[in-house]
């Protein structure tokens, strides 16, 4: 299990939801892309490993998880993207494991951003921070041998 994995289930979970049929786009970035309509953006800023065992790491990923419109009524838009974003922590705590995929998840924080975008259009907005504890393979340096090296030092023998 890599953090891409982590990544492409929480954007699965939300694109397969009834209550976010609104979302025009999903990416993987951290932050905002100028989209026409709302979307939503994942990311991860940080992950730590601890050892579990010889073969596993215990991972501890820091997901910032972005909702965004555009819209020209500052009410509106905030009103929208509140409700959106409690929808989303719902989602997520709905299904702790994200069906398996990891082994706890939970939001930590929700911050509401807004600027403005030109004359006449506002950008609303919030992350989510989504915290996720996962178990990902160690990477085990092996020693390899070639048969070209066995050849050269038994015909040297």
């Amino acid at each position: 299990m890599v953090i891409d994995d982590v990544l492409d289930k929480i954007i699965d979970t939300f694109k397969v939801n009834q209550s976010l049929e609104e979302v025009c786009n999903y990416h993987k970035i951290n932050g905002i892309l100028p989209d026409i309509g709302t979307s939503i953006s994942a990311s991860c800023q940080k992950v730590t490993y601890e050892l579990y065992d010889n073969e596993t790491d215990e991972a501890e990923a820091l997901i910032l998880i972005y909702v965004y419109t555009q819209e020209a009524d500052p009410e509106e838009g905030e009103r929208k993207i509140r409700e959106l974003s409690e929808i989303m922590r719902r989602i997520l705590n709905k299904d702790v494991t994200l069906e398996g995929t990891i082994s706890s998840g939970e939001i930590k924080e929700i911050e509401y951003i807004y600027a403005d975008s030109s004359d006449t259009v506002i950008w609303h907005a919030a992350m989510l921070e989504y915290h996720a504890t996962f178990y990902s393979e160690r990477q085990k340096d092996e020693i390899s041998f070639f048969s070209d090296d066995i050849d050269i030092e038994m015909e040297g023998m």
